[in-house]
C-alpha cells in the first residue's frame, strides 16, 4: 500500500465541499482557502489568497482579534475560536454573519500556520435540530 503524502492529503481535505477551511500564516495572511470557505464569505479563492484574514472580520473586532492572535501563537494548539463569545464573519458585501471556528496549529514548509475550519452558525443550529429529531425518531421506533 502506497503512503499518502501530507501535501496530497491536505489538498484532498481542502477540496471537501461543505467543509470551510482556511490556512492562515503567523502574520495573518491567507495562504490557502478552499472554494467552500471563499463562497461563505462571497469571494472567489483567488481574491483572498495573500490578503490579511481580517478582511473576513468586522472592523470593530479587528483590534481585539490581533490581541487574540498574538496570544494564540504564544501557546498554539487546537481549540475553538472565541469560546464563550459570539464570533462574526464579514461577507464581501459588508454583511456580518455569526460563525463558529475551530483552530488547528499547522506547519507547512517550515512555516507556522493556523488551519481554521469555519461553520456558519445557522447551519450548526440546523444540524443540532436534525440530530435531536433523529434521536426522538429513533426512540419512538425502539419503543
Amino acid at each position: 500500500m502506497a503512503k499518502t503524502s501530507i501535501p496530497s492529503a491536505f489538498d484532498a481535505l481542502m477540496q471537501i465541499r461543505g467543509t470551510d477551511i482556511l490556512l492562515i500564516s503567523k502574520q495573518g495572511l491567507i495562504v490557502r482557502i478552499n472554494e467552500s470557505a471563499a463562497e461563505q464569505f462571497w469571494y472567489k479563492e483567488k481574491e483572498l489568497v495573500g490578503k490579511h484574514m481580517e478582511v473576513l472580520l468586522p472592523e470593530d473586532i479587528r483590534p481585539q482579534h490581533r490581541k487574540f492572535q498574538e496570544a494564540y501563537y504564544k501557546k498554539p494548539g487546537n481549540r475553538e475560536m472565541g469560546k464563550g463569545r459570539v464570533t462574526k464573519g464579514l461577507r464581501k458585501d459588508g454583511k456580518e454573519f455569526p460563525i463558529h471556528a475551530e483552530l488547528g496549529y499547522f506547519h507547512e514548509q517550515g512555516e507556522e500556520h493556523v488551519m481554521v475550519q469555519v461553520s456558519v452558525v445557522h447551519e450548526i443550529a440546523h444540524i443540532v435540530a436534525q440530530q435531536q429529531h433523529d434521536k426522538v425518531f429513533a426512540e419512538r421506533i425502539l419503543r
